[in-house]
């Protein structure tokens, strides 16, 4: 049985009942990997445009995925191995100026390494400094940037939470400002996401609520809004909620504590269960149907 599985979160079926679609969740197949590979084996780097990237943890190996015309590629090993006690943070995206996919993997004290599609071989990249990303962190690509969650060092004494940003086509780092609240104790920003278009972030405020903020035009701080709030009551897991996308009838789809995905109807305030994984804990990434090349420059 494959570990990896596609859910068509439009479909009217749901976990309970599959009657309405029965091809609504269908098995996925990997070309270039081991039959006996488990789910808990791999992470998922970043999906674009119908390409998935993947990292298969017993190997360190990265490998990109098109599901849709089931071809992969298996990347070469960095020709330098990370420091084994320094975090790693990775990425993948889409660079429009050179017309290539990369993926970015670093460390919390900025080296970092890009591999592009158009290419063979891994390059060093100008790091940051001043800046370090939090552990383990997979970027969320938007606008051409990554995006990861972080601290800004101000004066080599106070660190400030922030949004740490690459440009995929300049292969340069920034920082971005995360929503300024007038009460702040309540504030603990995390998952950086895409929703309706925009750059999210989630806020679990005093561990009762979620608020998720979205920034309506991108890079202008003052453009960060409060989209709305949901109740942890409302799921059945609480500790942990990652909102993912929205249906075309406006409804969200959960990813609830990595057991379950839901679709949460905001005026209602119910959960209907589309996949559950009891055994254990999944993940996720929301990926489009295309015929993409993992070879070359994108056509």
């Amino acid at each position: 049985m494959s570990p990896f599985k596609s859910l068509d979160y439009e479909s009217p079926s749901s976990f309970e009942d599959h009657v309405n679609d029965d091809s609504a969740i269908v098995d996925l197949l990997y070309p270039s990997m081991d039959e006996g590979l488990e789910s808990n084996n791999v992470e998922i780097i970043g999906s674009c445009n119908g390409l998935i990237c993947l990292l298969l943890c017993d190997t360190d190996k990265i490998s990109l995925w098109n599901p849709s015309t089931r071809v992969s590629r298996d990347l070469p090993n960095l020709t330098c191995n990370f420091h084994n006690d320094c975090p790693i943070f990775n990425g993948f995206g889409y660079d429009s100026i050179n017309n290539t996919y990369k993926v970015v993997r670093g460390t919390s004290d900025g080296i970092v390494d890009v591999f592009s599609t158009s290419g063979k071989r891994w390059r060093r990249i100008q790091g940051f400094k001043d800046i370090s990303i939090f552990d383990e962190e997979q970027g969320v690509f938007f606008n051409g940037t990554l995006h990861w969650l972080g601290y800004n060092d101000i004066n080599g004494t106070k660190k400030e939470k922030t949004i740490v940003t690459l440009d995929l086509g300049q292969e340069t780092f920034g920082v971005m400002k995360q929503p300024i609240l007038e009460h702040d104790e309540n504030v603990n920003f995390h998952n950086v996401g895409v929703l309706q278009g925009c750059l999210s972030l989630l806020n679990k405020g005093n561990g009762l609520y979620y608020e998720i903020w979205v920034m309506k035009e991108y890079g202008v701080i003052s453009s960060w809004i409060k989209l709305f709030v949901l109740d942890i009551d409302d799921f059945e897991h609480s500790g942990y909620v990652d909102p993912i996308c929205f249906t075309k009838n406006g409804e969200l789809i959960v990813d609830n504590e990595g057991y379950q995905l839901v679709r949460y109807n905001i005026e209602k305030k119910t959960c209907q269960t589309l996949m559950n994984h009891s055994d254990g804990w999944f993940q996720q990434i929301v990926y489009i149907q295309s015929l993409v090349s993992l070879y070359g420059n994108v056509i």
